[in-house]
């Protein structure tokens, strides 16, 4: 009987071990789980404060170059990631250490931040008819008129449209992605987004484009020669190709731009120049300056990295050395 219970006793015994160690494997794998979740959470988290901090960096850096000098041109250190090639809008990483890049520098801890200048491009809540037909553009003065009629206040010669219905907006834009609500300018959505640009905040009487930085298509959309366009964008880096020495050929006043493009783009011929500037409050107002900026701020941490993007658009005001940056809109991806 003694030995019918210890082996009753040995086999509760071992189910009992079976069972509490099963207990301890699956209360091990639940706790397993929940670290790595909260150490998720706590990567996630610092990923969005990363980026968020990319994007406050940026607006220092638009600040302090605002102080240093009176106008914005495609070697300015918002512009140009440092030591990197002169393309435009440049890039630049920071890692969240100072220690030497090793390795593979995409698996490290960073976050890149880009600057767009948007006056290089058009301003579609002041673009004219005229410049919206143009090739660069819509092509279509129909697509054109579209435009107009869901951006002006209503009048009696806009067309309806019931199939699918449509009602014009008659306000100005807020994002570009408004276009797609007009009939057909689906089509032409991809071309339009590369050389316009809209800003609720920002709705002038004609589109204000920066000289130093404006892409060559918005230049051409304006009416300005083929010809010209090229050789002044040839000349923006100088001679010599590289961007922040003393060759580069940027307008730092619009009450000169005649005499410092004649003499840095046009080799001393003055007639491409006023046929430039014969632009200026027709179809543009050109400036050496720029107000309106994209902030784009995308943060990696972690193996495998957990990535957090923000879009912002800035304004800036100057007042000699009082600049002040205002945030007009704000998307986190």
């Amino acid at each position: 009987m003694r030995t019918s219970s210890a082996g009753s006793l040995l086999v509760v015994t071992l189910w009992l071990v079976a069972i509490l160690s099963a207990l301890a494997i699956a209360v091990a794998r639940y706790l397993s789980i929940e670290v790595r979740v909260a150490k998720y959470h706590e990567t996630r988290e610092q990923t969005k404060a990363l980026a968020r901090g990319g994007v406050y960096l940026a607006i220092q850096r638009l600040r302090q170059d605002a102080q240093a000098e009176p106008y914005d041109w495609l070697g300015d250190d918002w512009a140009a990631a440092p030591k990197a090639p002169a393309e435009q809008p440049g890039r630049w990483v920071i890692f969240t250490d100072e220690a030497e890049a090793s390795g593979d520098a995409a698996s490290r801890s960073r976050v890149e931040i880009q600057i767009t200048d948007l006056e290089r491009s058009i301003n579609l809540n002041a673009a004219t008819k005229e410049t919206l037909a143009r090739p660069e553009l819509t092509g279509s003065a129909e697509m054109a008129q579209a435009i107009i009629d869901d951006r002006d206040p209503p009048d009696e010669s806009e067309p309806t449209v019931d199939d699918p219905p449509y009602y014009p907006k008659n306000g100005p834009f807020a994002a570009l992605e408004e276009l797609l609500d007009i009939p057909g300018d689906a089509d032409v959505f991809p071309r339009l987004r590369q050389v316009i640009f809209a800003v609720l905040d920002a709705v002038p009487a004609l589109p204000e484009v920066n000289v130093n930085t404006a892409q060559r298509d918005v230049l051409v959309a304006l009416g300005a020669d083929p010809t010209t366009v090229e050789r002044l964008l040839a000349s923006r880096p100088g001679p010599d190709s590289l961007w922040g020495t003393e060759d580069d050929c940027k307008a730092d006043d619009i009450s000169r731009i005649i005499e410092t493009f004649t003499n840095c783009a046009f080799g001393g011929d003055r007639r491409p120049v006023e046929e430039l500037h014969l632009l200026n409050g027709r179809s543009a107002v050109f400036a050496v300056t720029s107000s309106m900026f994209r902030i784009h701020s995308e943060a990696f941490m972690g193996s495998p990295p957990v990535i957090h993007r923000i879009d912002a658009v800035v304004k800036r005001s100057a007042q000699g050395q009082d600049v002040t940056v205002d945030i007009l809109s704000w998307r986190d991806a």
